[in-house]
């Protein structure tokens, strides 16, 4: 496993081996669920008629945009890259839309997004 790009590719140098980054693995995972109980891997889709997408309509547009791409296991740096941000702006942005969700990590936000998805199976 390794933080960013730069650890991944010091570590898989090393030891001549793939890496893989868990958050990636969670990230799949979900993704399948997601593609399983959906046609489209939104996440504002995944929580469509629950009392969570109100809180996902809570989000400007720069918080909703972070949450799409955490939701598919990218970390600060990433995300920073991907908008064309700084790694702080994202976390300031990050801290700000996991409050609005109602979970401190995004961890806590990816069980909620699987929970809402096994709720809906019901």
């Amino acid at each position: 496993m390794g933080y960013d790009a730069q650890v991944i590719n010091l570590i898989r140098e090393a030891s001549g081996r793939p890496v893989v980054q868990m958050r990636r693995v969670i990230a799949g995972t979900v993704a399948k669920m997601i593609k399983q109980a959906r046609s489209t891997s939104s996440g504002a889709d995944l929580l469509e008629g629950s009392a969570l997408s109100l809180r996902l309509e809570d989000l400007t547009k720069r918080e909703h945009q972070v949450f799409e791409l955490l939701i598919k296991g990218l970390a600060n740096k990433e995300i920073a890259a991907e908008l064309g941000i700084s790694p702080r702006t994202v976390e300031i942005h990050r801290a700000r839309m996991l409050a609005k969700m109602g979970v401190s990590t995004g961890s806590e936000l990816m069980r909620l997004i699987v929970r809402n998805i096994s709720n809906a199976r019901i």
